[in-house]
């Protein structure tokens, strides 16, 4: 298994999955990466626990989860974020989706914290995918914290000016 980064350390961090399980995980799959780096595979659980509410209203009643495949439009935006292949994607789904389901749910502190490090994605990958930021983070605006679904739609430029590091 390659070496952990200190970005992959701050994932880590914020991460509601036990490190215990994924290495056991990865032990189990090392040709996963061969396709993904440590830091990705972090990404991917985190990007996961960012739009499960989403992936929650794909369940079928009565059913737990995890989802068997990904909806098209969550496929889509996380292989983008991650500048994955298609095939590598749904490998990655296969290997890390109980880990990603199981992850403890997020309180409204951790995932606003986590939807900013996130938030070029969101920004360039959700809206053609469908995959909105409204529920992941809190921006800063007149000095109050507001959930984005209280502010007013923006356009697209008016929204990244926003958010300019």
């Amino acid at each position: 298994m390659p070496p952990l980064t200190l970005s992959c350390v701050q994932l880590l961090h914020t991460m509601k999955v036990p490190l215990s399980k994924l290495v056991a995980t990865l032990q189990c799959h090392p040709d996963i990466t061969d396709y993904l780096s440590i830091d990705q595979c972090i990404a991917f659980l985190n990007l996961i626990q960012l739009i499960k509410p989403t992936l929650l209203l794909a369940l079928p009643p009565g059913v737990p989860g995890p989802l068997e495949r990904l909806p098209l439009s969550a496929h889509e935006f996380i292989r983008a974020s991650l500048g994955l292949t298609h095939e590598t994607m749904k490998l990655v789904w296969h290997v890390l989706r109980d880990i990603a389901w199981d992850s403890l749910d997020l309180d409204e502190a951790d995932r606003s914290n986590l939807g900013r490090q996130y938030l070029r994605s969101f920004l360039d990958h959700g809206p053609s995918n469908g995959i909105g930021m409204q529920y992941y983070c809190t921006v800063r605006l007149s000095g109050l914290n507001m959930p984005n679904s209280l502010l007013p739609p923006f356009t697209t430029a008016q929204r990244a000016s926003l958010y300019r590091p």
